[in-house]
C-alpha cells in the first residue's frame, strides 16, 4: 500500500514538472538514475554544482525518475521513448 502511494506521488511530481514547464516557457529535463548507480551520483553532484544549478534552474524544470535496477517506473521510461537505459 505504501509503494502504490509513492508512486502516485512520484507521478504527481513528474506531472507537477511538466505543467510547471509548460507554464513558465521552459523544457523539462527528466533526470533517470538511482542512487544506487556512480555515474547517477556523480551527475547529481555535477547538478548541485553553482553555476550548472543556476543554468538548469532557469532553463528547465527537473523531473527525476527513479530506475532502481532498471526495474522502476518502466512506465515512465516507455512513455517517454525511451529505447534502453545506460549510463551517463
Amino acid at each position: 500500500m505504501r509503494s502504490i502511494r509513492r508512486l502516485r506521488l512520484r507521478r504527481e511530481l513528474q506531472r507537477a514538472a511538466f505543467e510547471r514547464a509548460k507554464k513558465s516557457g521552459k523544457r523539462v529535463l527528466v533526470d533517470f538514475g538511482g542512487n544506487w548507480c556512480p555515474d547517477c551520483r556523480i551527475l547529481a553532484g555535477v547538478m548541485d554544482l553553482p553555476a550548472v544549478k543556476s543554468f538548469v534552474e532557469t532553463h528547465y524544470e527537473v523531473a527525476a525518475v527513479d530506475v532502481g535496477y532498471f526495474n522502476r517506473n518502466l512506465p515512465v521510461v516507455n512513455r517517454m521513448g525511451v529505447q534502453k537505459l545506460r549510463g551517463v
